[in-house]
């Protein structure tokens, strides 16, 4: 029996056409949307549910590409030896899953896929920069519902120009055995099959108890995580930009994602012109920026943050609609004023005061505890 269930899950890993479904087939291709009730709303969330061979199928991809999928979202970038700027200007001395020297550092993460304990590493990053860099301000950009709208040619373009064509041995080189399943999977006319009343949904392309899947990522599919962030991280590819001699275009910034919640800590100048430059790219993908919420590290920052943006076409509202939101100073606030009005990251407040990233660095340990424990009873079993 194992061994026929393994033959059939790689045949549906590889798209293999003597053994995978017909790709209209309504078992295979539809996933049950669910209501969850929203607390203290009388909203429901839908959580859709796949085919649970579709689901084991692509847990088992999950894990075969895990670590080359680390490595390509999250590349090392060198420093120029040769920059103007003092050689940490760009990067912190330390951050919140590394100790960074002047030579290599993580420019642009994400943390959200392969990562244990991701969104607790990538909030005691994004505090790691706040600390060490008072003049800078921080931005959070929340997009519109970011996972529905992305575009599937761009998702598949960028799978046809980073990762099919990418030299031998390298991290994008390993996810191609992604690519006959997906080519399979997203072929398929996916559907969603209500399980409750649909007045409570508001999307299109239903008919009576059912809705066509037409754009953005699968539903509760393990994979889609992953190809968001492939299409993300080209749109954000941007920021890794250099000039002729090797210094970034964007020196004085850093990027640290979780998702689709991005945090954004730079220069002030250096950021608005970041945000000016992923407008493009980021709506090529389908994704449009709601709202940016700005957290400067000081009294300072917010000075030279508010000249720079008053002379920026983001503030004539130029190239993007997105609504812009100065928070107070952090050096303004004491740190239970700083959870209250700073930014939120994956839920939670960051700012610079050390208690609150305490706390976080105490979650990380946890979780971290907890994993090994699982993996070592895993090993048991």
């Amino acid at each position: 029996m194992l061994q026929l269930l393994t033959l059939l899950f790689e045949s549906l890993a590889r798209a293999d056409p003597r053994m995978v479904p017909d790709q209209n087939n309504r078992v295979f291709c539809t996933s049950l949307l669910v209501p969850l009730p929203k607390r203290g709303s009388s909203d429901v969330r839908p959580i859709a549910i796949p085919n649970c061979f579709m689901k084991r199928t692509e847990n088992i991809l999950c894990r075969k590409v895990q670590s080359a999928a680390v490595a390509f979202l999250n590349p090392t970038v060198n420093e120029p030896a040769s920059s103007s700027s003092p050689p940490s200007s760009a990067a912190p001395k330390k951050s919140a899953d590394q100790k960074i020297t002047t030579g290599k550092y993580n420019k642009v993460t994400q943390h959200s896929f392969g990562l244990p304990s991701g969104a607790s590493k990538a909030v005691l990053r994004v505090k790691s920069v706040m600390e060490l860099n008072p003049s800078w301000v921080s931005v959070s950009i929340d997009m519109k519902n970011a996972f529905n709208s992305v575009d599937l040619d761009f998702m598949f373009k960028v799978w046809a120009d980073e990762i099919a064509r990418a030299p031998p041995r390298s991290p994008a080189s390993d996810l191609r055995c992604l690519l006959p399943y997906l080519n399979y999977r997203y072929k398929s006319e996916q559907r969603l099959k209500m399980l409750f009343d649909g007045a409570f949904y508001k999307g299109q392309h239903r008919s009576e108890d059912e809705i066509d899947v037409r754009r953005g990522t699968l539903q509760g599919a393990s994979l889609s995580p992953l190809l968001f962030n492939i299409a993300l991280a080209s749109a954000l590819r941007v920021l890794e930009e250099r000039s002729e001699d090797g210094i970034f275009a964007f020196q004085d910034l850093v990027s640290t994602s979780f998702a689709d919640d991005i945090v954004i800590p730079g220069d002030s100048s250096t950021v608005i012109r970041a945000i000016e430059a992923i407008v493009a790219p980021l709506t090529s993908a389908g994704l449009n920026i709601k709202y940016v919420k700005v957290l400067p590290h000081s009294t300072d920052a917010e000075k030279m943050y508010s000249s720079a943006f008053a002379e920026s076409v983001l503030s004539k509202h130029q190239g993007t609609e997105a609504k812009f939101e100065l928070r107070p100073p952090l050096d303004t606030l004491d740190y239970e004023a700083q959870a209250k009005a700073g930014l939120s990251f994956v839920g939670v407040p960051v700012g610079t005061d050390r208690f609150v990233a305490t706390e976080v660095e105490e979650s990380v340990c946890e979780a971290e505890c907890v994993e090994q424990k699982e993996r070592a009873g895993e090993r048991k079993s």
